[in-house]
C-alpha cells in the first residue's frame, strides 16, 4: 500500500517567492518582503478566512535594529483554492505594498475597507476590483486576475500549481449555542414598557394600572396573543382553568391540584372560549406555600385551592382569603 505524500511547504514559498520578483519586475516600487504560509481561518468565526495580508516593517536584518522588511502572508488554507487564486491573492497584497510604498492611504486603520485609493492601484496591477455587495464594510476588496494578468504571470501560476502538494484545513471550531435572553421586553396598551425575566412574563399576565390592559411582548402583540391562563365552561356546566404551554399544550386546573394534560374535546371547549385580547375575563396567578389562587378581574371572583379541596369561589368584597386580596390590591381591584 502506498503511503501517503507528505504536503511540503518549502516548494510553495520559493514558487510564491519567485512570484514576488516577477511583480516587483513590473512594478519597481514594490519593496521586497517575506513570504510566509499559516492559518488563515478563525474558529471562533466560522465561514471567515484571511486569505492574505500586507503588513510593513514586520522582519529584521540579520545585524539590523529596526525592522525594515515587509511580510506578506499566504493562508495554508487558500492553496486548496487553486493556484490561480492563491497567485490573485499576492498580486491584491502587492496593491497593499505599492500603495505602502508611495505612502498613500489605502484602507481604514484597521486594514479593513478598501477604499478608492486601493482600488485604483489594484487596476495598475491588472486587477479586476469589484465593490463587496455582501460586506460593505469592507469596501473595494473583491479583487479576480484580469485575462491580461493571467497571461503576463502565466509562468508563475504554473510554477506555483507544481509546487502545491496540500493545503491547510479550514478550521470551524465550535457552534456557539444562542444565548436565551435574560430580560424581555413587555408593552400595554397605553404604551407602558417594562422589561421582565421570561419566565416570570410566562407565568400569566402582568396587568397595567393605567389602562388595566395586559403588558404583552412583540411576538404577542404580532401574533393577536390571547391570555395564557383563562377560565372556561366544560360540557357538564362546570367551570375550570385553562392553560396553554410553550408546547401548545392546553392543561386545565384539574380538582385544584395539579395541571393536567385534557382530552382533546376539553381541550376545544377551552380554545372556544379563549377571551381575546383585552377581555375582562383575564385571570392572574398567585402561589403560596399550600394553594394557588386566581383572581379575576372582570369576574370580581377568586378562585383559590385552599386545603386541596378543589376550587373554592369568592367574592372579593364577602370571603375572599387574604392570598386573594393582597393580590387583588397588587391589581388596583377593591374589594
Amino acid at each position: 500500500m502506498k503511503k501517503p505524500q507528505t504536503p511540503s511547504i518549502g516548494p510553495v514559498i520559493d514558487a510564491l517567492e519567485s512570484a514576488w520578483r516577477s511583480i516587483r519586475a513590473h512594478h519597481h516600487e514594490l519593496p521586497n518582503a517575506v513570504i510566509t504560509v499559516g492559518q488563515g481561518s478563525d474558529p471562533r468565526r466560522r465561514g471567515t478566512l484571511r486569505a492574505g495580508h500586507w503588513w510593513e516593517r514586520r522582519w529584521h536584518e540579520a545585524d539590523g535594529q529596526d525592522p525594515k522588511i515587509a511580510e506578506v502572508f499566504i493562508a495554508g488554507e487558500r492553496l486548496g483554492h487553486g493556484a490561480e487564486k492563491v497567485f490573485g491573492t499576492l498580486l491584491h497584497e502587492a496593491a497593499h505594498g505599492i500603495a505602502s510604498e508611495r505612502g498613500v492611504q489605502d484602507t481604514d486603520k484597521r486594514g479593513r475597507y478598501h477604499n478608492q485609493n486601493y482600488a485604483a492601484i489594484a487596476r495598475e496591477c491588472l486587477l479586476d476590483v469589484q465593490q463587496n455587495e455582501k460586506a460593505r464594510v469592507h469596501g473595494w476588496n473583491v479583487t479576480s486576475l484580469t485575462d491580461e494578468a493571467s497571461e503576463r504571470y502565466s509562468a508563475d501560476i504554473t510554477a506555483i500549481a507544481t509546487a502545491i502538494t496540500g493545503f491547510r484545513r479550514t478550521e470551524t471550531g465550535r457552534r456557539r449555542r444562542t444565548a436565551k435572553p435574560t430580560r424581555v421586553s413587555i408593552e400595554c396598551g397605553c404604551g407602558r414598557k417594562l422589561m421582565g425575566a421570561p419566565g416570570t412574563v410566562a407565568e400569566g399576565p402582568i396587568l397595567c394600572g393605567v389602562c388595566g390592559k395586559p403588558f404583552l411582548t412583540e411576538e404577542e402583540r404580532a401574533t393577536g396573543f390571547a391570555p395564557r391562563i383563562w377560565e372556561f365552561t366544560t360540557t357538564e356546566g362546570l367551570r375550570n382553568i385553562a392553560r396553554i404551554d410553550d408546547d401548545g399544550v392546553v392543561r386545565c386546573w384539574h380538582r385544584g391540584r395539579e395541571w393536567c394534560g385534557v382530552t382533546k374535546r376539553v381541550a376545544d371547549q377551552a380554545l372556544a372560549e379563549r377571551p381575546a385580547v383585552g377581555a375582562v375575563t383575564w385571570v392572574t396567578l398567585m402561589n403560596n406555600w399550600k394553594a394557588r389562587h386566581l383572581v379575576i378581574p372582570g369576574a370580581h371572583k377568586t378562585l383559590c385551592s385552599r386545603g386541596g379541596s378543589g376550587w373554592n369561589p369568592a367574592d372579593l368584597s364577602v370571603d375572599a382569603c387574604k392570598v386573594c386580596q393582597r393580590a387583588a390590591k397588587k391589581m388596583n381591584l377593591k374589594a
